[in-house]
């Protein structure tokens, strides 16, 4: 594998950097910046060898400011949203920023993981894998969040494979539920999703309200027009269901034998370029969202088309905090370590 790392642009007069990691047999490619500890580029090759980007992203930092949709960023404290935009954690209410509909907080906030400039403490490469790790420490009350939290995130990437790992440790009870949130389209970033196909091993799933606000409600997926189980074409879902926006209770990760192994949870593939992507996951939640509102973006200097991608966020169950069933999963304490392991596995059909 192949490293190299070069400046990516200034945010307030600081410096960011990019990373590239490059498979030399393969041209698979893999970006990240120490901005937001984002996932920049993906370049994959299809049936005819042909490379291009299968990951929205931007040129400069100030892209990602300016431009929105959170392309490929680490997302946090919370992803997703809080109702009401304020939680109780031991008794105590905190009051959040609402930046979704002016009623609830989304994405950590105002100024979430995403728009923070990450320390790189290891940028690092051998015949197998490179390496690059990010660190960022939120302080205690930031965005009105209890504890000081130190994060980390490591993208590690393989031939046709790109995995990360966020870990986090907090010295007061506070809240963490962190994501990826790239957007991904198998036939390039000019293409609409409708004709690639989708699978999503997940037998519940939880409707949204007008917000695409969790209800607290969980639902089987069969019978209904976004049962997953077996491929379909974002196409027939579209006029089947309509824009998806839901989380997506994964199958398997009820049987695993340990909180940080990773499992199958979905699959995407094109019948056009050949290409398919297999995402793992430790989280027992895979929200799908296949990009409603990215006409409203810009991604590389292009404006960006509804429908133009998927993303498949892997988390804890949204608004957590707020359902007693699930609230656990997402508190952190002291002497607590949260882990959370995502893979991109890369392929061409048979």
């Amino acid at each position: 594998m192949k490293l190299d790392r070069k400046p990516m642009g200034t945010v307030n007069g600081k410096p960011v950097e990019l990373f590239s990691m490059t498979d030399p047999k393969s041209s698979f490619r893999v970006d990240v910046s120490d901005f937001g500890a984002t996932l920049v580029r993906v370049q994959a090759a299809d049936k005819n060898k042909k490379v291009e980007d299968v990951n929205f992203g931007q040129d400069s930092p100030q892209d990602y400011i300016t431009n929105g949709g959170y392309l490929g960023a680490v997302v946090g404290r919370i992803a997703n949203r809080i109702s009401g935009a304020k939680f109780t954690l031991d008794g105590k209410e905190y009051k959040l920023l609402a930046n979704l509909a002016n009623r609830h907080s989304l994405h950590g906030g105002k100024e979430g993981f995403n728009v923070k400039i990450w320390k790189c403490t290891k940028a690092e490469a051998n015949d197998k894998e490179a390496t690059v790790v990010f660190e960022y420490t939120s302080a205690d009350g930031e965005e009105g969040f209890p504890g000081t939290v130190k994060i980390t995130t490591a993208y590690t990437v393989s031939p046709n494979k790109v995995a990360w790992e966020f870990s986090a440790t907090t010295n007061k009870a506070t809240i963490i539920n962190i994501t990826n949130h790239s957007y991904w389209n198998l036939d390039g970033l000019d293409a609409l999703i409708d004709d690639q196909q989708v699978k999503i091993d997940a037998s519940f799933y939880m409707p949204g309200d007008e917000d695409n606000l969790p209800t607290g409600e969980v639902r089987l997926v069969e019978e209904t027009p976004i049962d997953m189980r077996s491929f379909k074409t974002f196409k027939q879902l579209f006029a089947d269901h309509g824009d998806i926006d839901n989380s997506f209770f994964v199958d398997k990760h009820w049987t695993t034998k340990s909180p940080s192994e990773v499992v199958l949870a979905g699959e995407l593939q094109s019948p056009k370029t050949g290409r398919f992507m297999k995402v793992f996951t430790s989280e027992p939640i895979i929200h799908v969202y296949t990009g409603n509102f990215l006409m409203n973006v810009k991604s590389f200097g292009k404006q960006c088309k509804k429908h133009g991608a998927v993303c498949f966020e892997t988390q804890r169950p949204p608004n957590a905090i707020n359902n007693p069933v699930f609230a656990k999963q997402v508190i952190l304490r002291p002497g607590e370590h949260y882990i959370h392991k995502t893979v991109h596995e890369f392929g061409i059909l048979k």
